[in-house]
């Protein structure tokens, strides 16, 4: 199973985390600022996808924070063994695909109604992805089961691919990108806080807490 290559530029793409309000950043709480590059230099010794370019600058612990800690779940196009920047063309695909994915969540935990926040970020992704667009193959667009697209992103991941660039399951017309190389990306920056409102059942309403930036 092989695919193009295609250039992606997305200035930006949309990304929709969990947050908490107001937001504490993890690094700062365990490590002192002066010894924030010497922590990066020793991950870097052993994950050469974390790219050489300096860190910690403006929002870049956003772009790392997916690469450095995994989802253990894994998620379409990884097991779980390597960490995935996964974030939509536009902020209505970012949305549809977390809404979907924090109703899952929500569901099997048995949550009871709540107001969840999660936080938009904007970063600038510029590289060479495998390009599966259009292309109607129910091993990778399985809408549930992701045993199939985890093999094939894991090859590709193997064979020192930027990325992949998909289209969406869960919103028509939308597109997504799955990025391996945290070097494709840069200038991070943080968006909106949006709310999504859980019934107890499903996510009934999606709404902005904070203003968006200019970028939206």
């Amino acid at each position: 199973m092989t695919s193009a290559l295609a250039r992606v530029q997305w200035h930006p793409c949309w990304r929709i985390i969990p947050t908490q309000v107001p937001y504490r950043n993890l690094y700062e709480e365990v490590a002192d600022p002066e010894d924030l590059d010497m922590l990066m230099d020793i991950e870097r010794m052993t994950n050469p996808r974390m790219g050489a370019g300096p860190v910690f600058g403006a929002g870049d612990s956003w772009i790392e924070a997916p690469f450095l800690t995994p989802n253990p779940e894994g998620g379409r196009f990884s097991d779980g063994q390597y960490g995935v920047y996964y974030a939509g063309f536009d902020r209505s695909t970012a949305i549809a695909e977390t809404r979907h994915h924090r109703e899952r969540f929500l569901a099997h935990t048995q949550e009871p109604a709540m107001e969840l926040p999660m936080r938009v970020l904007l970063a600038d992704l510029s590289g060479e992805l495998h390009d599966i667009r259009g292309r109607h193959d129910p091993d990778l667009y399985n809408r549930d089961d992701y045993a199939r697209s985890q093999a094939y992103g894991a090859a590709l991941y193997r064979g020192d691919s930027g990325g992949i660039v998909y289209d969406s399951v869960r919103h028509p017309e939308g597109q997504c990108s799955a990025v391996f190389r945290r070097d494709l990306l840069a200038n991070a920056r943080e968006g909106c806080v949006l709310m999504y409102s859980w019934d107890g059942n499903r996510i009934m309403e999606v709404y902005e807490r904070t203003p968006i930036s200019d970028d939206g």
